[in-house]
């Protein structure tokens, strides 16, 4: 039975692994600039979405409906970190200055 919802876990959460990776390099980038309440809040959100996900579905999806909350969590996770990367740390001066420091 325990290979059966590894089964089920991996249907879901596979083809899906990118959202956590794009989550992940995201967070390590924000963190490395010394922003970590950033990564605070957006984990913050991402845990909030998860449980309500989580109550929402598996009522409908039951197990399924575990494993998708935990990818819906990540993906709202690594939306916020993209839109705080693109507004606040994707700009021409903050790369130059990033260049700049790296070339001291």
């Amino acid at each position: 039975e325990a290979y059966a919802h590894a089964f089920r876990y991996a249907r879901i959460y596979v083809p899906l692994i990118y959202v956590q990776l794009i989550d992940h390099l995201l967070h390590a980038y924000i963190r490395a600039l010394g922003r970590v309440g950033v990564v605070l809040f957006a984990t913050l959100v991402g845990g909030a979405t998860r449980i309500a996900a989580t109550f929402a579905l598996i009522p409908l999806l039951h197990l399924e409906g575990a494993f998708l909350a935990e990818v819906i969590s990540w993906g709202v996770d690594a939306v916020i970190c993209l839109i705080i990367y693109v507004m606040r740390y994707r700009t021409d001066e903050h790369l130059r200055r990033e260049i700049g420091l790296c070339a001291l």
